[in-house]
């Protein structure tokens, strides 16, 4: 990959699994995900990160790509949620299945990249967006030197 090819790659990656793919900022992946037509149970990644270039002798050294990547699953096919399931019958249902693909989706990629990857400290978030969607969430940091 080439260093300024992150968000690309990472799209072309997460495609290449059958995953929807979102980048953004939270309003516009709301708008986004709003007017999607979501297939019954697929995966959807969404994305969106700063980047900090390290730079000696005029040339970049090293870009450190951080932020937040979700994985997430529509299961309700219609537009407000019924809340018929618990939080913790959520996670059991999906959220630990979600929680563990993600993780390999990350770390796979970034070995594959030749990147290191830290600060991995997550979340989960139930019924988010107007479609509500139930999401695992990371904040992570790329690097590649």
């Amino acid at each position: 990959m080439k260093r300024f090819e992150f968000i690309s790659t990472l799209k072309k990656y997460i495609e290449s699994k059958g995953v929807y793919f979102f980048y953004g900022s939270e309003g516009y992946r709301n708008a986004l995900t709003d007017s999607y037509d979501f297939k019954p149970h697929k995966k959807i990644f969404v994305c969106d990160f700063n980047f900090k270039l390290e730079v000696a002798n005029g040339a970049v050294q090293k870009i450190t790509y951080t932020g937040g990547v979700m994985l997430g699953q529509k299961c309700e096919f219609k537009t407000h949620a019924n809340l018929d399931e618990t939080p913790m019958q959520k996670y059991d249902l999906r959220l630990e299945k979600l929680y563990k693909i993600l993780t390999n989706l990350i770390t796979d990629f970034a070995c594959e990249n030749n990147m290191q990857v830290s600060n991995l400290e997550g979340r989960f978030e139930i019924n988010k967006d107007d479609v509500n969607v139930d999401y695992v969430m990371y904040n992570v940091s790329f690097v590649l030197d």
